[in-house]
C-alpha cells in the first residue's frame, strides 16, 4: 500500500482532492494533509511518503524549493505539481528537480487521478530498481569479503593438483579472482618453515602464531612486491611471488627480505625460521616447484634459521664432448605419482625419459646411472614418508647395484618396471595407520619423558627436519606433537600424583619439568586443577 501527502496553501482545494477521489483503488491507504513547506517537511521527515502532491505558489517557501528539500531528505518520492500560472519557467524547474508530471488549476480530478497512478507506478519502479541495487551491492560485499578465502583455495586447489585448467581456463579464472597474473606468467614460491618454537605451545597457540607470522610475511616480504601468502592444506606456509612473464625478479633482494623476516620471527615470536626460495615457476608447473622445496625442506636436517635458494642446489657437472647431459629428472612428480598409486603414469614418465635419451643419440653410462638412482630415490622417499623398509618390499639383491649388471636402456625398462609394481603394491597395503616412523616417535617420548627435549631432538633422533616432522605426526596421528608429548607428560604426572607419595617438586622433576612452577601452570591448563588438587581429589 502506498502513502500520499497532499500539500496547498487554500484548505478548500486539499480537501477536494481528499475527497474527491478514491484513493484506495490507486493503492493509497493513507493520505496526510500540509499548509505550507514547513508542515510538508515534518510529515516528509516523520512517515515514508511514496506520492508527493504539491503547489508551487505558497507563502513562505514554494513548491520547487519543498521539491529541492524532498530530493536530498526523501529521494525515493515522487511528486506531482499543481500552479494556477500557465508560467514555462516554473514548469521546466520542477521538472529538472525530478517531477513526474505538472498540472494547471482548476484541474480536474480525473487528470490527477490519471497522473496520481502514473507517478506511483513510477515509484513501483523505482523501487524494483533499487531493491536489485542494494541486492547487487549486498552480494558485491559478501563476495569482495569471501575473496581472499576464494584466492587461497585457488592457489591451494592448482598447488595439489586438485585442478587441472587448460591455459585459457587459467586465465579466466586469474580475472575472476582479481590475480594479477595471465595464463602465461609465473610465480616464485618461497616456503617459510617453522622449525622450533622457543617456548612451549599448545595446537591452538601455534595456528594463533603461525596465523600471524603469515601476515607478518605479508608486511615485510609483499611490501613492495606483488604476491600472496597462503596455507597451503597440507599446512605449509607459502609466499607466493608474482613473476609476470618477461619481467624480472631482483633475487638478491628477495633473500635480504627473508633474512629480515626470519631475524623478525626470532626478535618477536621466540622461533627459528628457513626460508626455502625456489625459482620463478609457470603456473601449470607450480605443483612441481612446491615439491622442489618440500623436498628441500625435508632432507635439511642440519641448516637452521637460513635462506635456501633453490638456484643455489649443486648441479651436476657437464661432462667433456658438449651438451650430453639431459635436464635434471623430475623425481618430485615421480613421487608423488607413486605415493597417489598412480602406476600407469609413473611407468609412463621413465619410459619417456628413457625415449628421450635414446632419441639424442649421445647416450652415456652416467645417464643410466642417473635413472636408475632417480628409481630408487623416488621408492625410499614414498617408503621413507610412511616409516616403511623398502627392503621389506625387496630383497636387498633386487635393489643393491643392479646397474652394474644392467647395460641397455631395455634392461633398465624392464627392472624398472618391475621395482614400481612390486614396491607399489607394498606401499598400498602397508602405508595405513601409525607407520613405523610414527612408532619411533612415541617410543623416543615414553624413553625421555623425564628429561627435557625438544621436537629437534626427536627429529634428529628419527634423522627429520623437525618441521617436517612436525606435519607428518600431526597427519598420521590426528594430534600435533606438542600436544601428545604435554599429554604424556600429565598423564604420568597424574598416575604418580594418584599411586606415589613423590612430593610435588619430584614429580615434577620426573616428567621432565626442572622448574616446578611451570610444571603446576601446565597441569592445571591441562587438567583445569593443581597438582595438590588433583592429589586430594
Amino acid at each position: 500500500m502506498h502513502s500520499l501527502l497532499i500539500v496547498d496553501d487554500e484548505r478548500t482545494a486539499v480537501r477536494g482532492l481528499v475527497q474527491g477521489i478514491e484513493w484506495t483503488e490507486l493503492g493509497v491507504s493513507e493520505v496526510y494533509e500540509a499548509y505550507n513547506a514547513k508542515q510538508a517537511k515534518e510529515l516528509l521527515a516523520a512517515h515514508d511518503i511514496h506520492l508527493l502532491i504539491c503547489d508551487i505558489e505558497m507563502p513562505g517557501q514554494s513548491g520547487i524549493e519543498l521539491l529541492e528539500w524532498v530530493n536530498e531528505h526523501s529521494e525515493s518520492t515522487v511528486s506531482v505539481f499543481l500552479t494556477g500560472h500557465a508560467d514555462f519557467q516554473y514548469a521546466r524547474k520542477a521538472l529538472q528537480l525530478g517531477s513526474l508530471d505538472y498540472l494547471l488549476k482548476p484541474v480536474r480530478h480525473e487528470a490527477v487521478r490519471e497522473a496520481a497512478g502514473q507517478a506511483l507506478a513510477r515509484w513501483r519502479q523505482n523501487r524494483q530498481t533499487r531493491s536489485y541495487g542494494e541486492l547487487h551491492e549486498q552480494y558485491v560485499r559478501q563476495w569482495e569479503a569471501q575473496l581472499p578465502y576464494l584466492v587461497e583455495r585457488f592457489w591451494q586447489d592448482l598447488i595439489n593438483r586438485r585442478t587441472a585448467p587448460h591455459p585459457h581456463e587459467l586465465g579466466a579464472a586469474l580475472k575472476q579472482y582479481g590475480i594479477p597474473l595471465r595464463g602465461e606468467d609465473g610465480v616464485l614460491p618461497i616456503l617459510i618453515s617453522v622449525e622450533m618454537w622457543k617456548e612451549e605451545l599448545t595446537a591452538r597457540d601455534e595456528e594463533i602464531m603461525e596465523y600471524a607470522l603469515r601476515k607478518v610475511a605479508a608486511e615485510m616480504m609483499l611490501e613492495a612486491l606483488p604476491g600472496t601468502v597462503i596455507l597451503d592444506r597440507s599446512g605449509v606456509n607459502l609466499v607466493l611471488v608474482y613473476a609476470p612473464a618477461g619481467g624480472a625478479l631482483d633475487m638478491e633482494e628477495i633473500r635480504r627480505l627473508c633474512q629480515e623476516y626470519i631475524r623478525y620471527g626470532e626478535r618477536h615470536f621466540k622461533c627459528s625460521l628457513s626460508c626455502y626460495v625456489g625459482e620463478r615457476t609457470e603456473l601449470l608447473r607450480l605443483p612441481a616447484g612446491f615439491q622442489d622445496l618440500l623436498e628441500m625442506e625435508r632432507v635439511n636436517v642440519s641448516a637452521s634459521g637460513t635462506v635456501l635458494m633453490r638456484a643455489d642446489a649443486p648441479a651436476a657437472g657437464k661432462p667433456p664432448g658438449g651438451d650430453r647431459i639431459a635436464s635434471p629428472v623430475p623425481v618430485a612428480d615421480w613421487v608423488l605419482l607413486f605415493e597417489h598409486g598412480r602406476a600407469a603414469e609413473l611407468i609412463g614418465g621413465i619410459e619417456e625419459r628413457c625415449s628421450v635419451l635414446e632419441s639424442r643419440g649421445s647416450l652415456s653410462k652416467e645417464e643410466l646411472d642417473c635413472l636408475y638412482a632417480s628409481v630408487l630415490y623416488t621408492l625410499f622417499t614414498a617408503f621413507h614418508k610412511k616409516g616403511l623398509s623398502v627392503y621389506d618390499a625387496f630383497g636387498r639383491r633386487d635393489l643393491i647395484d643392479p646397474a652394474s649388471g644392467i647395460r641397455s636402456f631395455s634392461q633398465f625398462r624392464l627392472w624398472a618396471g618391475k621395482v614400481v609394481g612390486a614396491g607399489m603394491a607394498y606401499y598400498q597395503t602397508h602405508a595405513g595407520g601409525d607407520s613405523e616412523l610414527i612408532g619411533r616417535v612415541k617410543q623416543y617420548i615414553a624413553e625421555h619423558l623425564h628429561e627435557e627435549f625438544s621436537r629437534e631432538d626427536i627429529a634428529e633422533a628419527v634423522y627429520l627436519n623437525p618441521s617436517y616432522l612436525s606435519r607428518l605426526f600431526k597427519k598420521q596421528t590426528g594430534v600435533s606433537l606438542s600436544d601428545y608429548i604435554i599429554h604424556e607428560r600429565m598423564a604420568e604426572a597424574k598416575r604418580r600424583l594418584a599411586g606415589t607419595c613423590l612430593s610435588i617438586g619430584q614429580i615434577a622433576e620426573a616428567v621432565g619439568y626442572m622448574n616446578v612452577s611451570h610444571f603446576i601452570t601446565m597441569f592445571k591448563k591441562v587438567t583445569g586443577v593443581t597438582p595438590m588438587s588433583y592429589r586430594k581429589g
